[in-house]
């Protein structure tokens, strides 16, 4: 299962966003659960990234083997939250569709606690 976690900070901006685990709804390689929801998150770092926010205001862990990301904003905006938006439309629109393998939360307050 991946489970989304996505922050917000005090003010209700997204702060970042966290994917981690494999779906494990089909093998390696095969697994459209586990492509389609890497696809969103690989696709939201990078339009943040080049779209919204300035270079260095971010960042970003990952891991391909464990099916892990972590992105986190310094100085979230509209734009930053837009995307964001976007993306969770995305994971709540697959978690519907296959509900066995996405879990999507919210971690709400978020402000030095990004580790």
């Amino acid at each position: 299962m991946t489970t989304i976690t996505i922050f917000e900070d005090v003010d209700g901006n997204y702060s970042g966003f966290e994917f981690d685990g494999h779906a494990e709804a089909a093998k390696a390689g095969e697994d459209i659960v586990c492509a389609s929801l890497s696809i969103l998150a690989i696709n939201t770092v990078n339009s943040v990234e080049k779209f919204a926010v300035p270079e260095g205001s971010f960042e970003e862990q990952a891991s391909q083997k464990s099916g892990y990301i972590k992105f986190l904003l310094k100085q979230p905006n509209h734009d930053s939250n837009l995307l964001i938006d976007a993306m969770i439309l995305g994971v709540e629109g697959i978690a519907q569709q296959y509900p066995r393998y996405v879990r999507l939360k919210r971690k709400g307050g978020v402000t030095d606690d990004r580790t």
